[in-house]
């Protein structure tokens, strides 16, 4: 499996996270470790970005924001979850 894909679907999720995801819109930040994991799967990234569960009731399958160009969150394409 080449590792620029991971993260890009769901069938392939990239396994980072390290504690579950919080319910609500907003869901949490991703931590320093969490990105510096992104990037050596040559994904850009920074700890401005949140990650939000993919299912309400899920809290460890979730999808990566990043900040947009003119305020607020844009979907980033990487799907994520917990690594244990």
């Amino acid at each position: 499996m080449e590792t620029r894909s991971v993260g890009r679907s769901t069938r392939n999720r990239a396994r980072i996270l390290k504690s579950p995801i919080l319910p609500g819109f907003f869901g949490r930040g991703l931590t320093s470790t969490e990105c510096a994991h992104l990037r050596t799967l040559g994904i850009r990234c920074s700890t401005r970005w949140h990650v939000v569960r993919q299912v309400h009731d899920i809290p460890y399958l979730g999808i990566c924001y990043k900040p947009g160009p003119h305020g607020g969150m844009d979907h980033a394409g990487i799907y994520v979850e917990t690594s244990g």
